[in-house]
C-alpha cells in the first residue's frame, strides 16, 4: 500500500457515510441494488502516475424469524463482504477528469425478510457508460450478497461475499499494474443456539470480511446471543448481542494503521421471546451487516372504526418498523416483502399504553384500516444490519 506523508491532498478518501454508517438507501426502481453518489474528480496538475482502490459495498443482514411462543425459530444470516481492487497506472494514458462511484451499504432485511445485495465501486470516464472500456477500475460486479432470513427449523443462510474482481471489467486501466481480492462470507444465523461468528479476513485472506449471524430460539424459548467477528493478529475479536440485546455496529480498525482498509462486519443480535429482538449491527466500510435475533410474532387487532390497533401492554414506541404477514379481514395493508426505503414498510405512531396506528414514513399520517376488525400478524424487531457503504481512495503522484 501507499502513504503520501506530508501531502495529505495527494490521496483523497471518498465515500457515503462514516465506516459504513450512512443512513440506508434503495433504488426505487430495482430494490435490490442500492443507490449510489457520484463525485467528480479532477486530476492534480503535475500527475505523473496514480495509485488507486475501489471497495464495494457489504450486503445487508437477514431478519430474524419470528413466530409464536413454544416453537424453535432461526436467526437472520449475515451479510457478505464486497471485493476490492487496486491499480497502478500511468495518469497520462487517462482523462484529466475522472468520475468516482460508491455505492451505499445494502438494506437489512426486517424480521422474516432477506437481506439485500451490496453494490460495485467504480471508477470511470464517463458516469453515463457501465461498459467495460469506460472503466479505470472496478472493485468487482457487485458487492457482497445479503444474508438469507432464518425458519421454524433453520438459521438463516449468511450472504456469500463478493466475487474476485476481474481485470476484464475495467479495460481501460489495463496499462498498469493491478489487483484485486473477494469479499469474506458472513455467519450463519443459530437455528436454536447463538449465531455463528464470521472471521475477521474470511477464509483466504479477504480485507471485507461478512458479518456475525443472528442468534436462535429454541422450543422451549430459550434465548442466545448473536455471533461476533472472529479476529486474527494483532486485530482482536468482537462480540455479537447478548439475548434480546442488538450486535454492536462494526468499525474501523486504527491502531497504527493510516488507511481505512481493516473493518469490521455488523455482529449478529441477540434472541427474545419477545417483540424485540436485537437488531443485526451494521458493517464498517465494505463489510457484511449482522443478523438480526430470532423473536417473537404479535397479533393485535385492527380497529376499523379507528384505524387502530389494540394490544394490551404493547410497549411499542414512536416511529419502530412494523410489517405484516397476514391481515385476516382488515384491508388497507401490505404483506409485500419489500426493503426499508421504498416506502412499504411501516413505523408506529399515535402511540397509546394498549393501541397504536401505523405510518408509512416515520411521524406520518396513520394509514386507514377497511374491512373488518379481526387480529393482524406483525412483525417488530430483530432486523438486519445494513451493509458497510462502499469506499474509493485515489492518490496522485
Amino acid at each position: 500500500m501507499f502513504w503520501f506523508p506530508g501531502d495529505p491532498e495527494r490521496l483523497q478518501t471518498f465515500t457515503v457515510g462514516g465506516e459504513g454508517s450512512s443512513a440506508p438507501k434503495v433504488s426505487a426502481s430495482a430494490a435490490s441494488v442500492p443507490e449510489t453518489v457520484v463525485y467528480e474528480w479532477p486530476m492534480p496538475r503535475g500527475t505523473a502516475c496514480l495509485w488507486m482502490l475501489a471497495v464495494g459495498s457489504g450486503g445487508g443482514g437477514a431478519g430474524g424469524f419470528q413466530s409464536g411462543a413454544g416453537a424453535a425459530r432461526g436467526g437472520g444470516g449475515a451479510g457478505g463482504g464486497a471485493s476490492l481492487s487496486w491499480r497502478i497506472m500511468p495518469a497520462d494514458a487517462l482523462p484529466r477528469v475522472l468520475y468516482l462511484v460508491v455505492p451505499y451499504g445494502g438494506t437489512g432485511g426486517t424480521a422474516r425478510r432477506s437481506g439485500y445485495t451490496g453494490g460495485a465501486a467504480k471508477i470511470v470516464t464517463d458516469p453515463s457508460s457501465s461498459a467495460a472500456a469506460a472503466t479505470v477500475l472496478a472493485s468487482g460486479s457487485a458487492g457482497g450478497l445479503g444474508g438469507g432470513t432464518g425458519s421454524a427449523t433453520l438459521g438463516g443462510t449468511a450472504g456469500s461475499g463478493a466475487s474476485a474482481p476481474l481485470s476484464s471489467q475495467a479495460t481501460l486501466g489495463l496499462l498498469g499494474l493491478w489487483g484485486g481480492v473477494p469479499g469474506g462470507t458472513g455467519g450463519n444465523g443459530g437455528a436454536t443456539g447463538a449465531g455463528i461468528a464470521a472471521g475477521l479476513f474470511g477464509s483466504g485472506g479477504q480485507w471485507c470480511c461478512g458479518g456475525g449471524g443472528g442468534g436462535g430460539l429454541t422450543s422451549g424459548n430459550g434465548t442466545s446471543a448473536g455471533g461476533g467477528i472472529t479476529g486474527a493478529g494483532p486485530f482482536p475479536s468482537t462480540s455479537g448481542g447478548v439475548a434480546a440485546a442488538n450486535g454492536p455496529d462494526g468499525h474501523m480498525f486504527t491502531g497504527a494503521w493510516q488507511l481505512p482498509l481493516v473493518n469490521y462486519g455488523g455482529t449478529g443480535g441477540g434472541s427474545a421471546n419477545t417483540a424485540f429482538a436485537g437488531r443485526g449491527g451494521n458493517g464498517a466500510y465494505g463489510c457484511g451487516g449482522g443478523g438480526g435475533g430470532a423473536g417473537l410474532q404479535i397479533a393485535p387487532t385492527g380497529q376499523v372504526s379507528t384505524s387502530d390497533f389494540s394490544l394490551t401492554a404493547h410497549g411499542l414506541t414512536l416511529n419502530t418498523p412494523i410489517t405484516f404477514s397476514a391481515v385476516g379481514t382488515v384491508t388497507g395493508l401490505t404483506t409485500t416483502a419489500v426493503p426499508p426505503g421504498t416506502g412499504l414498510e411501516y413505523y408506529v405512531v399515535n402511540v397509546q399504553t394498549n393501541t397504536f396506528q401505523v405510518s408509512l414514513t416515520p411521524n406520518g399520517t396513520a394509514v386507514t384500516l377497511g374491512g373488518t376488525n379481526a387480529a393482524v400478524t406483525a412483525h417488530t424487531g430483530g432486523d438486519g444490519g445494513r451493509g458497510g457503504a462502499g469506499l474509493i481512495l485515489i492518490g496522485a503522484m
